[in-house]
């Protein structure tokens, strides 16, 4: 399976960079171990539960940081239009909107692949700074939109890490 095979390589990845891994199963805890730096959610079949998004609600409250990488729902068997607490939680609380789609480019693609768009238009900052005028393939991503202001979310601060061309 793919998805988790890309777990497993940034597993991998974090682990050669001197990071401790450790799977946490948010359908049998009630809390996230309080030593955890970061709480990475990848690849999840099944949209998060009420329970769950509570958990991870309680860590971020007390100081968490979170991570999200979320297939579309055509990657992940979902039904079209069945309720994704996480993505409520993510634009109610933060201010980000994941319509349940799935990008696709026909002018700036992997090999003609319409479903794998490409892009080298990368916002400055520590994350991006390496990129700058690399292309970079995102195979069945879904769109991110910030949907957060500076009036309804005073809180925070957006910064747009990567985007697609803005004609498309």
């Amino acid at each position: 399976d793919h998805a988790e095979e890309g777990i497993s390589k940034l597993s991998d990845l974090l682990k050669r960079q001197n990071y401790e891994v450790q799977t946490v199963n948010l359908q049998v805890t009630t809390t996230v171990p309080s030593e955890a730096k970061v709480l990475i959610i990848v690849g999840s079949k099944i949209p998060v539960t009420e329970t769950e998004v509570g958990v991870i609600r309680q860590y971020l409250d007390n100081g968490g940081k979170l991570v999200v990488l979320l297939d579309p729902p055509v990657q992940t068997q979902l039904e079209p239009g069945t309720a994704e607490p996480l993505v409520n939680y993510l634009q109610t609380t933060w201010g980000f909107k994941l319509p349940q789609d799935v990008l696709v480019d026909l002018y700036n693609s992997v090999s003609q692949q319409p479903l794998i768009p490409v892009t080298n238009s990368y916002n400055g900052g520590p994350i991006t700074d390496k990129l700058q005028k690399i292309a970079t393939g995102f195979p069945l991503v879904r769109t991110v939109v910030i949907s957060g202001t500076p009036e309804t979310f005073p809180n925070i601060t957006y910064t747009q890490l990567v985007k697609t061309q803005d004609d498309r």
